[in-house]
């Protein structure tokens, strides 16, 4: 009895337990449901939450761009018009603790009732290209809140040019004995990249001159790429060239593959030569990508299906007030950028300050003691800047320093920055970056990456642009005297007869009287050379030309028009010279006009020569023949590393060893990149009487597609950047 009692006893706490089991099994089934239901209510909620908060910045953009393109009439204005604007919604700040402007001055229902923007504010930050406005919004569904900071920037269209190898309005001379090639191509030793690497490109937004027939003086250049052409195409006799003219022509491209743009490779690393095929059209009407030439590429970005070829070259420092010159207002902000997020701390650095002269007959030796070094390694100087850097010491740069003046430059570059030089630039010797040839171009012995970019209010001179044309156009005989100026000799005499009976001597020494460009013709007949202009003054006297015709055709536009120097008259060339070279040789050629001050009176004037004179052209002659007196017998050829750009011009010269005797060899090279509205090449190469010659070697430096950010504020867009949530508040 008592057995079976505890064993109905054991029985009963089995059941019991079982029960417990059985009861907390549907409480947790319960609780499980309750908190499912739950966290799917709160999800739900910050779900909505979120929408509510995004929908509060797209309010905030509307009030900050939407309303400003509505009072545009649909289409944005410039910079100033947006900045003006902006004004009126709220004020700009360098101070990062400044307290951020409301938007919305109460709680704003959003989503139809869904939920609420309880707060909306924007941070305005203007820097010397646009202005960042950072917007936050708070808000808010069924007591969930959520907040959010968008990033967002207003500025000017940024130009897509850095993308191109060589970029110009205008190009001609610099296509007779050109190579425009892949650094990182060329550089390769690893036969499994062969053919992995991309295409270059050289584009032409005006007129390309190439020239043709068989002898020295045709093209002979070739094109690791795509060449991109608006306007005309013509040989040195001003006739157009069709695509299948230009394809029998020795200018040349390479093979490339027609589904990725890579350039073709042989087993041994070589590119195939073939002749340039202009661009076809799909169906649609749509150019097919990754063709060698495409002459009259579009201007409508719609149909830019090959890539982004620009329009214009804009300022690199924005001109506010569209009159083509760097005001003290629009350079401010670079300097300001510059102080302090910038530095120059290597190197010789000379400063000489505004209405100073330098008084050296040649390159410093050393920094000078008026704090220059020590205001570049803050980021900038007001004044202009010698620049010189050595193996031992380089000139060693970080991020973007600004020159409120000119900058003469020769030697080596270590470091990653850019130098924003707010009037001309004079290169006056090689610049190259300290580099370890066992590693990838641009990497210094110490691993550290360099980098160089070059931005210029003014223009850039890369060596001497200031002799006058190697032969001279005898007195009013159109005979050619085989008179060229030696440049490695200070004074030399030579016999410029041009008939047996008759004895002509003449002075073609470097520093001899007369070798310059006077600007302008002489007032007799007794100097050397005295109507004969510099390869400069010829560029010059075009591009003036092309300026006027646009300010003919706008009543609007406002030319730049250059001079050789702050005395010279300002000339253009209207037609074509007798002798069948494409451009003025002689300033007493009827087509060489001087523009009438009516002319000039709504332009800009631009001058090539140093401001205020501060070196003199005697100087800078000066040094021009220390460096080439510093190049061996053997020859080494010019030698830029980097990216240059101006939107006014660049002139690129070298003289050759036959001619000039020079040990330049009349070549030149640049690893990196050229951007300008007006480029001058002139680089002869090694024998002008051989077609073999190599002048003007190029290799683009793919990594300077990035290195400077120049936007046009003529034209202003809205980008949005960084987004993120903001955490919860959790005490």
């Amino acid at each position: 009895m008592n057995e079976g009692k505890q064993q109905e006893g054991m029985a009963l706490v089995a059941v019991m337990f079982v029960v417990i089991v059985v009861l907390g099994a549907v409480a947790l089934t319960t609780l499980r449901g309750h908190s499912a239901s739950t966290f799917a209510e709160m999800t739900i909620n910050n779900l909505k939450a979120r929408e509510v908060c995004k929908a509060g910045i797209d309010l905030g953009v509307y009030e900050l761009w939407g309303k400003y393109v509505e009072e545009q009439g649909g289409t944005p204005g410039n910079l100033t018009s947006y900045l003006e604007y902006l004004d009126g919604v709220v004020a700009s700040s360098d101070d990062p603790n400044t307290s951020p402007t409301p938007l919305i001055t109460q709680p704003r229902e959003l989503n139809g009732g869904e939920g609420r923007v309880l707060a909306l504010t924007v941070t305005r930050a203007d820097d010397v290209s646009g202005t960042t406005l950072t917007i936050s919004a708070t808000g808010e569904s069924d007591l969930t809140e959520q907040s959010a900071t968008q990033q967002t920037r207003v500025a000017g269209v940024r130009f897509r040019g850095f993308e191109f190898c060589v970029l110009a309005n205008n190009i001609n001379c610099i296509l007779c004995h050109a190579t425009f090639h892949a650094q990182d191509l060329e550089e390769n030793m690893d036969a499994s990249l062969y053919g992995s690497y991309d295409r270059i490109k050289v584009g032409s937004l005006e007129s390309l001159l190439v020239r043709k027939g068989t002898n020295a003086f045709s093209a002979n250049s070739a094109v690791a790429g795509t060449v991109y052409t608006r306007g005309s195409v013509r040989n040195e006799n001003f006739q157009e060239y069709s695509a299948d003219g230009l394809a029998t022509s020795s200018f040349t491209g390479y093979e490339m593959d027609s589904a990725t743009g890579q350039l073709a490779q042989d087993g041994s690393g070589n590119m195939i030569s073939t002749p340039f095929v202009n661009g076809e059209n799909d169906p649609e009407g749509y150019l097919l990508p990754y063709a060698n030439l495409y002459m009259n590429y579009p201007t409508d970005d719609t149909f830019m299906t090959d890539g982004e070829l620009p329009l214009s070259f804009p300022a690199p420092f924005p001109d506010l007030n569209g009159d083509r010159t760097v005001n003290d207002d629009e350079f401010e902000p670079v300097m300001d950028t510059a102080y302090q997020n910038a530095s120059i701390s290597g190197g010789i650095v000379y400063g000489v300050p505004e209405g100073a002269t330098y008084d050296g007959v040649a390159l410093p030796s050393g920094s000078s003691s008026n704090g220059a070094a020590a205001s570049l390694a803050s980021g900038n100087y007001d004044g202009n800047v010698i620049l010189v850097g050595t193996e031992a010491n380089p000139i060693e740069i970080d991020g973007a320093v600004a020159i409120d003046g000119d900058l003469v430059i020769a030697g080596t570059v270590k470091g990653w920055g850019q130098i924003n030089v707010r009037n001309n630039v004079y290169i006056v010797g090689d610049v190259t970056y300290q580099n370890d040839t066992s590693e990838p171009f641009g990497t210094a012995p110490d691993g550290t990456e360099n980098g160089l970019a070059v931005a210029a209010g003014g223009s850039i001179m890369m060596g001497d642009y200031l002799t006058r044309r190697a032969k001279d156009k005898l007195y009013s005989y159109d005979i050619w005297s085989d008179c060229f100026v030696d440049v490695r000799q200070t004074h030399k005499t030579v016999n410029a007869s041009a008939w047996p009976w008759q004895q002509v001597y003449k002075d073609v020494g470097y520093f001899d009287d007369d070798v310059v460009d006077p600007g302008g013709s002489a007032t007799s007949s007794e100097g050397y050379m005295e109507h004969n202009m510099s390869f400069t003054a010829s560029e010059l006297s075009q591009f003036n030309f092309i300026e006027h015709e646009l300010a003919a055709a706008d009543a609007g536009y406002v030319p730049r028009y250059y001079q050789l120097r702050d005395s010279a008259p300002i000339y253009e060339y209207t037609g074509q010279d007798n002798e069948s070279t494409g451009h003025a040789l002689v300033y007493n050629n009827p087509y060489v006009e001087a523009l009438s001050s009516s002319d000039l009176a709504r332009g800009a004037i631009h001058s090539l020569n140093p401001a205020d004179n501060w070196l003199t052209e005697d100087q800078l002659r000066q040094i021009w023949y220390n460096d080439e007196m510093s190049r061996p017998d053997s020859g080494r050829p010019f030698e830029f590393h980097g990216l240059l750009y101006s939107n006014n011009a660049i002139f690129c010269i070298t003289r050759s060893k036959t001619t000039h005797n020079s040990n330049t060899r009349g070549q030149l090279i640049v690893r990196g990149g050229i951007v300008t509205a007006d480029l001058g090449v002139l680089v002869p190469g090694w024998d002008p009487n051989a077609m073999s010659r190599d002048g003007f070697q190029m290799y683009y430096d793919r990594r300077v597609a990035n290195m400077l950010r120049v936007e046009d504020p003529l034209e202003v867009e809205f980008t949005r950047h960084a987004f993120r949530w903001e955490l919860p508040d959790t005490g």
